[in-house]
């Protein structure tokens, strides 16, 4: 199961559009906060690909965080900015682990990050789409009978 990660767009329809125009390659698609209207759009066409949460920028109705399964891990996924991950990462993993997730999908940082917790739990960032445009980045997870392997992309690399 091939999954995209990407966050904190900050209204940057072009680089959303881009990102977006790859959709087809993707079992799933998870968004993570800030610029969630842009991605609302695409969310409609691909209704059972996508997965997302709002940000501390979004006034959409979507949740504050999620979880959900693909390929046999369960996924917790919130902004970041109520569980101060430009400090820490224990109080993102703490509630990962109340839910029985493996792995916390979060944004906020804008900056691309794999960190597993000493709890156990891999906390992945996908950076950010908005400029400057030669650093934006996002994720590609591949899940396969229950082991995860990430990778992170430039924007400026397709």
């Amino acid at each position: 199961m091939k999954i995209l990660v990407f966050s904190d767009s900050h209204q940057d329809v072009k680089a959303v559009s881009r990102l977006l125009s790859r959709v087809d390659e993707y079992d799933k698609v998870v968004f993570c906060g800030d610029g969630i209207e842009h991605v609302w759009e695409y969310r409609d066409l691909y209704l059972k690909k996508f997965e997302m949460v709002r940000g501390n920028c979004d006034d959409y109705l979507a949740p504050e965080e999620i979880t959900f399964f693909a390929g046999g891990i369960k996924f917790f996924v919130a902004h970041g900015h109520r569980y101060g991950v430009r400090s820490r990462l224990d109080m993102l993993s703490s509630t990962a682990l109340v839910n029985d997730c493996k792995v916390a999908l979060y944004g906020h940082s804008h900056v691309a990050d794999a960190t597993y917790t000493p709890e156990g739990v891999l906390c992945i960032n996908p950076g950010h789409l908005c400029p400057p445009a030669e650093s934006a980045t996002f994720c590609e997870l591949t899940v396969t009978e229950g082991n995860i392997s990430y990778n992170f992309r430039k924007l400026s690399d397709i």
